[in-house]
């Protein structure tokens, strides 16, 4: 999107491939299928946020009309929920998954499964005159990157510590929150695929289908991509 707008950004490494959000609903209520959101009230978290631009693309993509509500934060949503406020709503957050397991919350839809293959939700992008001046900062930002999401995936119980530390949840929460991250995680820097370049234009798909741009905005994937710091595959 910044690239659409003259910005001179390049991404140079995903590192994480398939979206961690999901769509969640509350665990006894009416919702059972995706289509069963057809004129409903979606929590989000900002209308500046990824989630706005989700519902847009879900409403087009199951032929639905659902309506996005910012409610910024899981537990004003979850309060909204169970208050009736809204019907479901969106979460990339791995502590939402121990409300389904506590019985509050009930997993209605991975957003993995109808967002475009391949894909990368994060990715590492920097300027392209920085590129010309110091590629050598942007090969070890790059590995050193890499090497941390390498490292997370590797050793989940040091990744847990430091997310209970860091948010004060529960043992159980940190376990479920990092082992919903690492499934996403992708140290490769490929995104999802095996190829940067087809993740990025994935990516760059759900933007011009969510219409978040105009359908009239063009940006050229091999002008916006810069593959040769990923480490050989």
């Amino acid at each position: 999107m910044a690239r659409a707008t003259g910005v001179p950004v390049r991404t140079v490494a995903g590192y994480m491939g398939e979206t961690a959000a999901r769509i969640f609903v509350a665990a006894n209520g009416p919702i059972k299928a995706s289509k069963d959101l057809d004129n409903k009230k979606i929590g989000i978290v900002a209308a500046t946020h990824t989630s706005f631009r989700t519902v847009l693309y879900m409403n087009k993509k199951l032929a639905i009309n659902a309506e996005p509500v910012p409610l910024e934060s899981l537990g004003t949503n979850v309060a909204a929920l169970q208050s009736g406020q809204i019907d479901a709503f969106y979460s990339s957050e791995g502590a939402a998954l121990s409300l389904v397991d506590a019985g509050e919350l009930r997993l209605l839809l991975p957003l993995a499964s109808i967002y475009p293959k391949p894909y990368t939700a994060v990715v590492v992008w920097t300027t392209s005159d920085l590129i010309k001046q110091n590629a050598d900062l942007v090969m070890r930002f790059v590995r050193a990157t890499l090497e941390t999401v390498s490292y997370l995936k590797d050793h989940p119980a040091y990744a847990s510590e430091l997310y209970t530390k860091r948010t004060g949840a529960s043992r159980n929460v940190a376990d479920r929150a990092v082992a919903s991250l690492n499934q996403g995680l992708s140290s490769s820097g490929r995104g999802s695929g095996q190829d940067l370049f087809a993740a990025v234009a994935g990516s760059w798909q759900f933007t011009t289908e969510s219409g978040a741009v105009p359908a009239t905005v063009e940006v050229k994937i091999e002008d916006a991509v810069d593959s040769r710091f990923l480490p050989r595959q």
